[in-house]
C-alpha cells in the first residue's frame, strides 16, 4: 500500500492517550520541505548546512534508512568521521543492505579499516536468505495482488488483485477462477482480505486508488468493508466510509473472534472498526502523530491492537485503557518500512517490510506488557522472487504470503511503467515455530559473518568511540530504515 496524503486530524470516536510519542504531522509535511533544502545545500556543495537539514530530517523520519544512509553521508562530507562510521555500522546490524563502493560522498573515509568492512558488509546483506519455498503461482500478469487467505473448511485459497478489482480463488487441485469478479457490486481495488470459515464470510478491503484499472477519477479516495459468502461469493454488505472531505485507503484489516472487524487506513492514518452487531464502520482512532498506516494485528486476548506506520515504527493500542503508545525499539533494530504485521503465538510479531533495502520478513518478540521489542530475527531476506512482498496469513504454522505484488512497476497516476516487466503472482509459504526465543541479550545481527562479530553484532577491534550528540538527528532515538521511500534525495 502506496498512495499516502498528510493530512491533520482530530480524535473521532475514542480519546486516545498517546504515549511517548513526538511527532506531528506538521513535521511530518516538513519533510518535504527539507527534502528540497537538502538537495539545494547538497548542489551548492553547502555541506555544513546539508548535514543539518539531514539531522532534523532524521529527527522526523528516524525509521528511514535512506535518510540514515544520506546522514552517513553528509557526515563524511564534513569529516565527521566518527559520526558517519555510528550509522553505517548501526544499518549493518540493522540488516540494511546498501551498495556504497562507488558513493564520493565517502571519500573521506576511505583508508579507514572499518571502511572497507562496511562497504562489504552492507553489499553481504543484500544475500538470499531464508527457508521460503514455492506454494504455488497464479498465472495472470498485471494483478498488483496484494493479500492471500485461506479456507480451512474447504482448503481454497483466495487472492486479492488491486489492478483488477477481484479476488481470485484457487482450489485445492490447484485450479484458479475469478470468485469475485472486476467490479463486482462496486468493488474498487481489492486490498487486504480476510476469510471467516467459521460464520464463511469473506471481507475484502476495498478502496478506490489511481493503481486501480479504470477507476473513476470521481471515486479516488473512497474505500469500505465488502462482505461476500464465502462459498458462493455473493455481496451480504458493504460498508463504505462515510464522506468527510479527506481520502480515504482501507488496505488491511483483521477480524476478532466475536466477528468484530478492524481495518487501517493508509491515505488519511487512521483505524476504523466495524462491531459485529453493527452495520456502520466508524472511525475507531484519529491521531497527527500517523504518517501512513499499513499492517495492523490483535494481541492473543484481543486487548491489544499492534499497528505498523510505514515511516514510523510499531505502535500498540490498549484497547481497554483507551491508550496507543510506541513500542519501544532497541537501538539497532529495524521496525521501519512494515506492510503486513501478524500476532504469532504468544509474544511474537511477524512483520513484512517491503519499506527496507533488502525486503524481508521478519520476526520480532515482544515481552509480557506488549509494550517494547526484546528481540528479532529475519525469516527470509532478498528471496529471488521478491518484488515488493506485501500481506499473508498463516495456516498450521506455515506463512504464507504475496512474494512479488509488483507495486514498483506502477507509477503514482496508475499507468504500467513497462508492461513487459509484469510477471506471474507468486506465493511463498516459510515454517514460523511459536517456541522459538530470541537469542541473547541483543538483537540476532542480521547477515553477519559470525566470525568477525562481537556480541553487539558490531566488528571486533573496529568498533570507533561513540560519536558526540551533534545537531537534532543525533538526539533523536536511534531508528531504523525504510530505503523505498518518496523523500527523494540528492544523489538518488
Amino acid at each position: 500500500m502506496r498512495p499516502t496524503t498528510l493530512r491533520m486530524f482530530c480524535f473521532v470516536v475514542l480519546v486516545i492517550v498517546l504515549v511517548g510519542v513526538v511527532f506531528t504531522t506538521a513535521q511530518a509535511a516538513n519533510v518535504y520541505n527539507l527534502r528540497r533544502e537538502a538537495r539545494t545545500a547538497y548542489e551548492d556543495r553547502d555541506f555544513p548546512s546539508y548535514v543539518r537539514v539531514l539531522e532534523e530530517m532524521y529527527s522526523l523520519r528516524p525509521q528511514n534508512g535512506e535518510v540514515m544512509y544520506k546522514l552517513a553521508g553528509a557526515y563524511a562530507l564534513n569529516n565527521a568521521s566518527q559520526q558517519a562510521f555510528d550509522i553505517l555500522l548501526r544499518m549493518v546490524v540493522m540488516g540494511l543492505a546498501h551498495d556504497m563502493s562507488e558513493d564520493p560522498d565517502f571519500t573521506s573515509l576511505h583508508g579507514f579499516q572499518v571502511y572497507d568492512y562496511v562497504v562489504q558488509a552492507l553489499n553481504n546483506n543484500f544475500l538470499p536468505f531464508g527457508a521460503s519455498e514455492v506454494a504455488f503461482v497464479v498465472d495472470e500478469k498485471g494483478l498488483l495482488g496484494e493479500s492471500v487467505a485461506y479456507d480451512e473448511k474447504t482448503g481454497n485459497f483466495f487472492i486479492s488483485s488491486v489492478r483488477k478489482g477481484k479476488v481470485i480463488r484457487i482450489d485445492k487441485d490447484g485450479n484458479a477462477e475469478d470468485f469475485i469478479k472486476s467490479g463486482q457490486d462496486g468493488l474498487w481495488g481489492a486490498f487486504g482480505i480476510k476469510t471467516d470459515s467459521e460464520r464463511r464470510h469473506l471481507w475484502v478491503a476495498s478502496s478506490a486508488a489511481p493503481q486501480v484499472k479504470d477507476v473513476k477519477k470521481t471515486d479516488i479516495g473512497r474505500a469500505g468493508l465488502f462482505k461476500f459468502n464465502l462459498d458462493s461469493g455473493e455481496l451480504i454488505n458493504k460498508y463504505i466510509v462515510t464522506p468527510d472531505g479527506d481520502p480515504h485507503l482501507l488496505g488491511e484489516l483483521v477480524i476478532a473472534r466475536n466477528g468484530d472487524v478492524y481495518a487501517s487506513d493508509s491515505e488519511t492514518p487512521m483505524v476504523f472498526k466495524l462491531a459485529h452487531d453493527s452495520d456502520q464502520i466508524e472511525s475507531l482512532f484519529k491521531s497527527d502523530n500517523f504518517v501512513n498506516l499499513q499492517g495492523i494485528a490483535l494481541g492473543p486476548e484481543e486487548k491489544h491492537l499492534f499497528m505498523a506506520d510505514y515511516q514510523l515504527g510499531l505502535f500498540v493500542a490498549d484497547l481497554d485503557a483507551e491508550r496507543i503508545r510506541r513500542l519501544v525499539v532497541p537501538r539497532d533494530v529495524n521496525v521501519g518500512g512494515i506492510d503486513g504485521l501478524y500476532f504469532h503465538g504468544a509474544d511474537q510479531l511477524i512483520a513484512i517490510q517491503n519499506g527496507i533495502r533488502p525486503n524481508r520478513v521478519v520476526r520480532f518478540w515482544v515481552n509480557d506488557a506488549f509494550t517494547e521489542i526484546v528481540g528479532t530475527e529475519p525469516l527470509e531476506s532478498s528471496n529471488t522472487h521478491f518484488d515488493d512482498p506485501t500481506l499473508g496469513t498463516f495456516i498450521n504454522g506455515d506463512f504464507y504470503y504475496v512474494a512479488n505484488s509488483q507495486w514498483p512497476l506502477y507509477d503514482a497516476d496508475g499507468s504500467v511503467k513497462d508492461p513487459n516487466r509484469l510477471r506471474a503472482l507468486v506465493i511463498l509459504k516459510t515454517p514460523v515455530t511459536t517456541d522459538a526465543k530470541p537469542v541473547g541479550e541483543r538483537m540476532v545481527p542480521l547477515k553477519s559473518d559470525p566470525k568477525l562479530m562481537g556480541p553487539a553484532g558490531i566488528p571486533k577491534g573496529l568498533i570507533p568511540e561513540a560519536a558526540p550528540e551533534t545537531g537534532d538527528g543525533a538526539k533523536a532515538q536511534a531508528g531504523q530504515s525504510s530505503g523505498q521511500v518518496s523523500e527523494e534525495l540528492p544523489g538518488d
